[in-house]
């Protein structure tokens, strides 16, 4: 009985063939796993060249080789924290647009406030390598300072329009503001006594000034309360030239050019008169009426004084017409 013939041995490869050895793996190339390892196909017979012998997939880079020339490569820090320089810009327009509106330009320096911290830590970063965003944290930076200084001059110039508006509030409840350099030009032209004018719709003159009225202020009424300065009686006429009705009391501000540089008003005396050209009734086309006002003034304020008439509600001082009191 013969003994069973033994299996052939596996085939050689062509390095195995002529003894060679085969060369070591590239640096860092994973060396296959055995035949017959859970996973990897069956030996079919055919010798397979080693792993690390296999070439790159076409368009990829094998192991240990640069990329091609000209191939993208994705920055790491390009936009790394450019997010943190957006905001700032976002935060700084804002406030530069709302810095120039009072009061809630208040909201705008808080905005740029902020604004400026981030654009300077946004800056920083980016200047170190570690983030992105460079010039935009500078811009924020820029603007939020002129944000600032936005809100800064808006708030000083309406916290002076405010004094000076009510500064001029206070003086018009006393009956008196400062006279402007028109007005001061135009009283120096005051006309004599009794020299007619024309006044919007209306032929004005004054024709009689009291500067010291206190007795007959006195005897048109006992109820009348003695002056805080000096009473001043002014007897006015006015014609009316329009083509509807007129009211002459309501139609013309009549006041004191005081040389103390003020204009006083007829609110200045709440005394009762005894021909007012308040109680004078309206006028048609051709009518006139004739009636007094008064005024309560310092009688420092009387040496040089003018009587000025203009529109009621009129806002250009050059359309009133001045008369001299002596």
């Amino acid at each position: 009985m013969s003994s069973p013939t033994p299996p052939p041995p596996p085939p050689q490869g062509p390095d195995e063939q002529s003894g060679a050895v085969p060369p070591p793996p590239p640096p860092g190339a994973v060396p296959p796993p055995p035949p017959g390892a859970p996973g990897q196909p069956e030996w079919s017979g055919q010798p397979q060249p080693p792993a690390y012998w296999q070439q790159p997939v076409y368009g990829q880079p094998g192991y240990g080789q640069p990329p091609a020339y000209g191939q993208w490569q994705p920055q790491q820090n390009a936009s790394k924290g450019s997010g943190l320089a957006i905001t700032a810009l976002v935060l700084a327009i804002l406030a530069l647009l709302m810095c120039w509106i009072p009061i809630v330009n208040l909201f705008a320096a808080l905005l740029a406030v902020v604004a400026l911290v981030l654009g300077v830590i946004g800056f920083v970063r980016a200047r170190k390598g570690n983030a992105g965003g460079k010039g935009m944290a500078a811009g924020a930076m820029i603007i939020s300072v002129i944000a600032l200084v936005g809100v800064i001059v808006v708030n000083v110039l309406f916290g002076a329009l405010l004094d000076s508006a009510g500064d001029a509030i206070e003086d018009a409840a006393d009956g008196n503001t400062s006279q402007s350099d028109d007005q001061q030009e135009a009283a120096a032209e005051a006309a004599p006594l009794g020299t007619q004018a024309d006044v919007g719709d209306y032929t004005v003159s004054v024709d009689r000034v009291v500067l010291d009225a206190t007795d007959q202020i006195a005897a048109a009424n006992e109820f009348n309360e003695p002056a805080e300065g000096q009473y001043v009686l002014v007897s006015v006429t006015a014609t009316y030239e329009g083509d509807e009705t007129g009211t002459p009391w309501l139609d013309l501000d009549v006041q004191l050019a005081g040389s103390d540089h003020r204009m006083y008003s007829t609110s200045t005396c709440s005394a009762t008169l005894e021909s007012e050209l308040s109680a004078e009734p309206d006028l048609q086309a051709g009518g006139t009426a004739t009636g007094d006002v008064c005024f309560d003034v310092p009688p420092a304020a009387l040496d040089g004084a003018t009587i000025a008439v203009e529109e009621s509600f009129s806002f250009d001082d050059e359309e009133a017409e001045y008369w001299q009191v002596q």
